[in-house]
């Protein structure tokens, strides 16, 4: 996920054996900037249409990622952006 006042917010997707994932997100890289070699964005939200800062600027994104093996047991991933 990218979320800057220049370029929006744009999300990428890919699964989990995809042999397109970039080097630098499939190695885990603490902090990563997307690249042209990534593609296009599966979601592109840009800032070109609206005021970012007052819009967007101070909200963070989550990402919920809850995996169920069964009704009783869960396992979360929470991911803020």
């Amino acid at each position: 996920m990218q979320k800057s006042k220049n370029q929006g917010i744009n999300v990428w997707f890919w699964s989990r054996n995809d042999p397109a994932v970039p080097p630098e997100v499939r190695d885990g890289v603490a902090q990563v900037s997307p690249s042209s070699s990534w593609g296009i964005p599966d979601a592109s939200f840009p800032s070109d249409t609206c005021d970012y800062n007052s819009h967007f600027n101070s909200h963070h994104i989550v990402f919920d990622l809850t995996f169920c093996v069964s009704s009783s047991e869960c396992f979360s991933i929470v991911i803020i952006g």
